[in-house]
C-alpha cells in the first residue's frame, strides 16, 4: 500500500519537475524564455525544450514562424525618360535563432526597410535600362536585384551582403523577390494618351482646313470637339463642313 503510495508521490514529483524542466513548444513557433537572474533572453524552437527552473515565459512570448509576404508598388525613370511603375512583393520568416532581435522592431519597420533596399537596387538598374527593355523581361529583372541584394559590401571593416545586413538587424531570414508587372506608370501613359490625341486632332484639322480653306485652327478645334459632343453646338455653320469633319473623324479616329 504504503509503496504505491509512495510510487504516486514520486511520478506527481517528476511531473511538477518536468514542468519546470522541459516546455512544449507548437509547430512553425518559437519561443522567448527569459532568465530571472541576468535578464537575458534565450530562443528555443519548435517541439519538447529544456529550460531551468529560474527562466521563465509567458503565453505572448511565443512567436509564430511563418512566412509573412509583402507587396509594393513604386515608380522610377527609365534610362530614356519614361516613369516605369513596377509592382514587387517579398516573402522572410522571423529566425528562430534570431529571436531576441526580431521581438525589438514591429512589422511596420521590417517592412520599410526591406522596401527602401528593394527600391534602391531597383531604381538603379531601371535608370540604367530602357523603358521598352526593362517592361519586357521581367525575369531577368528579378535575377539583377537578387544579385545585388547578395552582393557584398565592406562596412566598418565587415563584409557583409544588403541580404545579410537586414537578416542580422531584424532577426528574419529573406526568402523570395518577385515582380509581378513593370509597366509605363498611370500619370504617364494618361501624359502619352494626350499626346497622341492632339497629335491626332492636329491631323484632323489639317484635312478640315482643306475642306474649308477659310477655317482657322480655333474654328475647326470647336468644329471637332462639337462633331466629339465635348462642347455645345454654337459655332457657325461652314457649307458642306459637317461631311468634312465626319470623313475627317474616320480617317484619324477610325470612327465617326
Amino acid at each position: 500500500m504504503w509503496t504505491l503510495v509512495i510510487i504516486g508521490g514520486l511520478f506527481i514529483l517528476a511531473g511538477l519537475a518536468l514542468k519546470f524542466l522541459l516546455v512544449s513548444v507548437p509547430e512553425v513557433t518559437g519561443l522567448i524564455l527569459l532568465n530571472q537572474f541576468n535578464g537575458k533572453l534565450r530562443p528555443v524552437g519548435s517541439g519538447l525544450k529544456r529550460k531551468w527552473p529560474w527562466e521563465t515565459y509567458q503565453e505572448k512570448n511565443f512567436f509564430s514562424l511563418e512566412l509573412v509576404t509583402k507587396g509594393f508598388s513604386e515608380t522610377y525613370a527609365a534610362e530614356d525618360g519614361p516613369i516605369m511603375e513596377v509592382r514587387a512583393s517579398y516573402q522572410y520568416n522571423p529566425d528562430q535563432k534570431k529571436l531576441d532581435r526580431y521581438i525589438t522592431v514591429d512589422e511596420t519597420t521590417i517592412e520599410k526597410g526591406f522596401t527602401d533596399v528593394f527600391s534602391g537596387i531597383l531604381s538603379e538598374i531601371i535608370g540604367k535600362k530602357k523603358a521598352e527593355d526593362a517592361r519586357k523581361d521581367i525575369q531577368t529583372m528579378e535575377k539583377e536585384v537578387i544579385e545585388k541584394l547578395d552582393a557584398s559590401t565592406l562596412t566598418t571593416a565587415v563584409v557583409s551582403s544588403f541580404k545579410e545586413k537586414l537578416e542580422n538587424q531584424y532577426g528574419v531570414n529573406w526568402r523570395i523577390f518577385s515582380i509581378a508587372d513593370i509597366d509605363f506608370s498611370k500619370d504617364y501613359q494618361e501624359a502619352r494618351s494626350v499626346m497622341a490625341r492632339m497629335e491626332k486632332i492636329g491631323q484632323t484639322i489639317a484635312v478640315l482646313k482643306t475642306a474649308a480653306p477659310l477655317l482657322d485652327d480655333k474654328e475647326a478645334v470647336n468644329a471637332i470637339l462639337v462633331e466629339q459632343g465635348k462642347a455645345k453646338k454654337n459655332i457657325f455653320e461652314v457649307e458642306g463642313l459637317t461631311g468634312a469633319i465626319s470623313d475627317a473623324m474616320v480617317k484619324i479616329f477610325g470612327r465617326t
